[in-house]
């Protein structure tokens, strides 16, 4: 690491803090947690232009690089390391965490007086990082604090406002689309509002500029097939955002049948034209299978995304059937009408809920992991809540097999992540329950 420390506005103190620590380790042990984190985290949420990154380093270009996204990318690459490894236990702190997390988290509030692009970039991972120890609620602050400042600095630019270099919009650009990604599975995951939803405008304008037909000019990492991946993802949480308004007004609003007729029309309206976007992706961004083993983990995440979306517009009815005592009172005239759709429902979210768990079984194949992020998780627990309820709909064996063997492969899955994940471990535990209590076969978590 002879790049190290670099110099400029950085405090002396968090400079060598941040020094001693890299230096702790060899640089081959480093060189892997970087590769890690390239290929396991920023290939799917590209957050960092790695030639950018590794040229910063060298010319100490606060853009694209300070100590605080360095040790934070450091700590995601922890995050995939093979726990087996001689070089984990000088970096291993609490059970999931590394010094570089617990560093990182100290030097944040230092960056917090002046914060830079590099800064809200590393507090989104730092958010993820967060969630898979458990402190989900720190997590989404992260997320948020990088929402408010990716605002306060005017990281949402329009091209033609903007004096930067492409490098630099396109980091903007998908540190809000990052922004925008984990603030919607948060909300989608429990069932939360978003916490800033002065974004869209940005985002989308992002997006609508995108589809113009003129070529980008991309960082050299980046391929012309992962950014036509990276804004279909943006173009996805735009659905997402109207998904999330749709269930809180009903929520909110609940008064009988009058407000399910007007959310009737809606969801139908929504369906439609989530549908017409899927199918209308081009053939390059289409889901089949013979392309598994080439496609890089963003293609699986905004395929993932995509299917946890339509469950969770459905949901809200499709769990009427198994709800009859439930807040919304039906008048009978209306009850073969509900039922029709609770049906419909029930049946669309049990199929996009096995799609889930097939792409996160070849996602698993591939890469050796499929839900070690957030989005992943929340796309899991989307499958496994329509999954359960699936079978709960039903006492025939016949009808129950196809459900549970998917729930069997996705407890697998959740059980693989769960020494490093904690909302994994937890969803595997809460799935083998069920299982055992709907007295369904299921092999014991390894």
């Amino acid at each position: 690491m002879s790049s190290w420390p670099p110099s400029g506005p950085d405090a002396w103190e968090e400079a060598q803090r941040a020094y001693r620590l890299v230096r702790s380790i060899s640089p081959q042990f480093h060189a892997v947690l970087l590769a890690l984190y390239w290929t396991h985290y920023n290939a799917g949420i590209p957050l960092v232009d790695k030639t950018s990154f590794e040229q910063s380093t060298k010319n100490t270009g606060e853009l694209y690089h300070c100590h605080l996204l360095h040790l934070s990318i450091l700590a995601m690459g922890y995050h995939f390391v093979d726990q087996s490894s001689h070089d984990v236990p000088q970096v291993a702190a609490t059970i999931g965490e590394s010094t570089f997390h617990c560093e990182a988290k100290l030097q944040l509030w230092l960056r917090l007086r002046s914060p830079k692009l590099s800064t809200a970039t590393a507090l989104v991972i730092l958010g993820d990082l967060e969630f898979q120890i458990g402190n989900s609620a720190l997590g989404r602050r992260f997320v948020g604090i990088a929402s408010q400042i990716a605002l306060d600095t005017s990281i949402i630019l329009s091209d033609h406002t903007s004096g930067g270099s492409n490098q630099e919009m396109w980091m903007r650009r998908h540190v809000v689309a990052a922004c925008s990604l984990y603030d919607n599975n948060w909300a989608l995951l429990g069932g939360l509002s978003p916490l800033v939803r002065t974004l869209e405008m940005g985002h989308r304008e992002w997006v609508a500029r995108s589809k113009e037909k003129h070529t980008p000019i991309l960082p050299n990492s980046v391929s012309g097939l992962e950014e036509q991946i990276y804004v279909a993802a943006a173009e996805l949480q735009n659905f997402c955002e109207t998904i999330i308004e749709m269930r809180h007004s009903i929520d909110t609003l609940r008064n009988g049948l009058s407000l399910m007729g007007r959310g009737d029309s809606e969801r139908v309206s929504l369906n439609r034209d989530m549908t017409a976007w899927y199918q209308g992706l081009s053939p390059e961004l289409r889901w089949t299978s013979n392309k598994k083993d080439v496609v890089p983990v963003a293609f699986f995440l905004l395929h993932q995304q995509y299917n946890a979306a339509m469950i969770r517009l459905h949901q809200s009815f499709s769990c009427h059937r198994s709800h009859k005592t439930g807040p919304v009172a039906v008048a009978p005239s209306g009850t073969a009408h509900l039922g029709h759709l609770t049906a419909i429902s029930q049946t669309v979210c049990s199929r996009h809920a096995k799609q889930i768990v097939h792409m996160l079984d070849a996602q698993e194949s591939r890469f050796g992991h499929a839900v070690a992020l957030l989005p992943g998780l929340q796309a899991a627990a989307t499958a496994a809540g329509a999954l359960m309820d699936a079978i709960a709909q039903t006492t025939e064996p016949a009808q129950r097999e196809p459900s549970s063997r998917s729930l069997k492969v996705l407890l697998r899955i959740l059980s693989a992540s769960a020494g490093t994940c904690k909302p994994a471990g937890a969803l595997a535990d809460m799935i083998l329950n069920f299982l055992n209590r709907s007295i369904v076969p299921s092999d014991n978590r390894a």
